[in-house]
C-alpha cells in the first residue's frame, strides 16, 4: 500500500507553493483549516505575511514532532519555508521547492538542499496540558 505522501509528490511549484502545499495537506490529511490568507508573490512580502500571521494560527513549538506538525525552515535569517513533518524513518519533510515542485526530503538531507530547520510546530489545541 503506498504511503499517503505519494499523492502529493511531484506537484509543480506555484508562487507561495510551500504554504499552499502545507495548507492542502493539513486540510486533506489532518482535517485542519490553516490559512493566513492570500500570500503575496514577492518573497519578502511572503516572509512578512507568514511572520505576522503565524502567531494568529496558534501553533506552538514542540521538540518532539509527530506526523502532520509544521516544519519551519529558512535559507537566510528569516523563516520563509514551511513543510509537513512525516514520520518515516528518522523523519522527513513534505514540502514544495521553487523549480523542483513537491518532495519528501529526509530530515538528515535538509541541509544538503540549502534549508535549515528552525523548529517544529503543532496546533496549540492538540498539545497536552
Amino acid at each position: 500500500m503506498p504511503h499517503w505522501t505519494e499523492q502529493y509528490l511531484g506537484l509543480p511549484y506555484e508562487p507561495a507553493g510551500c504554504w499552499l502545499l502545507f495548507e492542502r495537506v493539513q486540510r486533506e490529511r489532518f482535517g485542519r483549516a490553516v490559512s493566513i490568507g492570500a500570500l503575496p508573490e514577492d518573497r519578502r512580502e511572503r516572509i512578512q505575511a507568514f511572520r505576522s500571521g503565524a502567531g494568529t494560527l496558534r501553533w506552538v513549538e514542540t521538540r518532539a514532532p509527530i506526523e502532520g506538525d509544521a516544519v519551519l525552515m529558512t535559507s537566510s535569517r528569516h523563516p520563509h519555508h514551511v513543510g509537513v513533518y512525516v514520520a518515516i524513518g528518522r523523519g522527513r519533510v513534505l514540502h514544495s521547492i521553487e523549480g523542483q515542485g513537491s518532495q519528501c526530503t529526509p530530515i538528515d538531507n535538509i541541509a544538503a538542499i540549502r534549508w535549515r530547520i528552525l523548529g517544529y510546530y503543532r496546533p496549540e489545541a492538540e498539545c497536552a496540558p
